[in-house]
């Protein structure tokens, strides 16, 4: 799943799953997706570089989770530099962890 806009995304996954969202970032400007969310129920497993996308710094990085409880969670990620209290870019997920089948 790819997204690069500020908004609000749906996942649905099985409890256990290892999922992963893709988005936009500038890491030569020093920005990243930081994620903001209950790890006791949506584990952050890292994110990687994926595919370079121009001369301009962008590229496409890809958010690594895992699944861990049955329910509706709304993690945050939000785009911005370390040291700087501004955010640039909010984007807050739904994802549905389903019974494994």
């Amino acid at each position: 799943m790819q997204h690069d806009d500020d908004g609000f995304h749906s996942i649905v996954v099985a409890v256990g799953q290892i999922f992963a969202i893709e988005l936009m970032a500038e890491t030569s400007a020093g920005y990243e997706w930081i994620p903001i969310l209950d790890s006791t129920t949506i584990s952050y497993l890292g994110q990687e570089a994926v595919i370079g996308v121009g001369g301009d710094g962008a590229i496409v990085r890809r958010l690594t989770f895992r699944a861990l409880v049955v329910g509706e969670h709304h993690p945050l990620l939000l785009y911005k530099r370390r040291w700087e209290r501004a955010v640039r870019k909010r984007l807050t997920l739904s994802i549905r962890v389903t019974p494994a089948v």
